[in-house]
C-alpha cells in the first residue's frame, strides 16, 4: 500500500510516535515499574486536541504506534483509543504480541484495513518530499499462504517479497525517508542482533547490502520492542532511535523540517528528546 499526499506547503512535520502500549508487563519485569500505557493514552489525547498546555502547538499530522499496542485491543482502554483515532489519524505497526489477538497477520490487516502488513506513504509539496515506510518483521507465509505472526525476540523475518519492496522503495524515494519496525533491533555497531534477519534489515535501510553499489539509505529508523532502552544513535548516517515504551510511561513528539533536514525528538514524561538531529548530514552511500 502506497499513498501519495501533496500540500502547498511543508515546512514541518509533526507528529506523535509510541511503541509497546502494552497492558501488563512481562514476568522478569519490575512490578514496582507499574504500568503506564493508560495514563501515555490521555496525555497523547491531550497533545492531539492541542488542550492545556498544548494548545500552542499545532496538529499532529497523525499518531504513530510502533507495535505491540495490546491496549488498542483490550476492552478496558476501548474509549482512550476512540478519542484518540477521532482527534488525529493513526497508523499501526505489526509487532510479536499481536499475534495473541489475531489469529495471522491477514487478520490483522484487514482489521485496519490495509493491503498488507507492511506499507508506505509520501508526504509531497514543490519545496521537499518525506516518505514514511512502516514494516513487518514478524510474519512468516506458510505454504497455504497464511501469515503466521511469530512470537519472541529472535523469532524476527524480513519476507523475500518485503525485502524487495524495501529497497525499491528506499532507492526511488525522491526526499527524506523515514522508516518503523517492531524490530527488537539494536543500534548497529553496539552488539549483535537478534538474527541474521534483522542483520540483512539493518544492511538494507543502511543502504550497504550490495558490496560495490551505491544505494539510498534511510534518514531515520524507529525500532521497537524494547522497554527501558532509549537510545540514539547516527550510524552510516541513519538515526536509529530506540524508545523507552509507553508501557514504562514514555511517548514523543517528533518534528522533521523535510526542507533544512532537521529533526526534533521531543520525549515526553520518562521518554529522552533528542534535538537538532541533522539528517542530511555526509554518508559514504550518498
Amino acid at each position: 500500500m502506497f499513498r501519495f499526499i501533496r500540500f502547498e506547503n511543508m515546512h514541518r512535520v509533526e507528529f506523535l510516535f509510541a511503541s509497546d502500549l502494552e497492558a501488563e508487563l512481562h514476568p522478569d519485569e519490575d512490578p514496582d515499574l507499574g504500568v503506564h500505557s493508560g495514563e501515555v493514552l490521555r496525555e497523547m489525547i491531550r497533545e492531539a486536541r492541542c488542550e492545556g498546555h498544548y494548545s500552542h502547538l499545532s496538529h499532529p499530522l497523525f499518531a504513530l504506534f510502533n507495535g505491540d499496542v495490546d491496549t488498542r485491543f483490550e476492552r478496558k482502554y476501548r474509549s482512550l483509543w476512540e478519542q484518540l483515532e477521532d482527534a488525529c489519524p493513526c497508523y499501526y505497526v505489526l509487532g510479536n504480541h499481536e499475534g495473541g489477538y489475531f489469529e495471522d497477520g491477514d487478520k490483522w490487516r484487514e482489521y485496519f484495513g490495509y493491503e498488507e502488513t507492511y506499507y508506505a506513504w509520501e508526504y509531497s509539496s514543490p519545496e521537499a518530499s518525506i516518505t514514511f515506510i512502516v514494516l513487518d518483521t514478524w510474519c512468516t507465509k506458510e505454504e497455504d499462504g497464511r501469515l503466521r505472526i511469530n512470537e519472541g525476540s529472535g523469532n524476527q523475518v524480513l519476507r523475500v517479497e518485503e525485502k524487495e519492496w524495501l529497497k525499491e522503495m528506499l532507492d526511488r524515494a525522491p526526499g527524506l525517508v523515514v522508516i518503523f519496525a517492531h524490530a527488537h533491533s539494536w543500534p548497529p555497531n553496539c552488539r549483535s542482533q537478534d538474527n541474521e534477519a534483522i542483520d540483512e534489515l539493518i544492511d538494507i535501510v543502511k543502504g550497504t547490502y550490495e558490496e560495490g553499489v551505491i544505494h539510498k539509505h534511510a534518514n531515520v529508523f524507529f525500532n521497537g520492542g524494547h522497554h527501558d532502552h532509549p537510545d540514539c544513535n547516527k550510524v552510516d548516517g541513519v538515526y536509529f532511535v530506540d524508545p523507552i515504551g509507553a508501557i514504562h510511561k514514555g511517548y514523543a513528539r517528533v518534528i522533521i523540517d523535510p526542507i533544512d533536514g532537521k529533526m526534533d525528538y521531543i520525549g515526553r514524561f520518562n521518554e529522552k528528546s533528542y534535538l537538532g538531529l541533522d539528517l542530511t548530514g555526509y554518508s559514504k552511500n550518498q
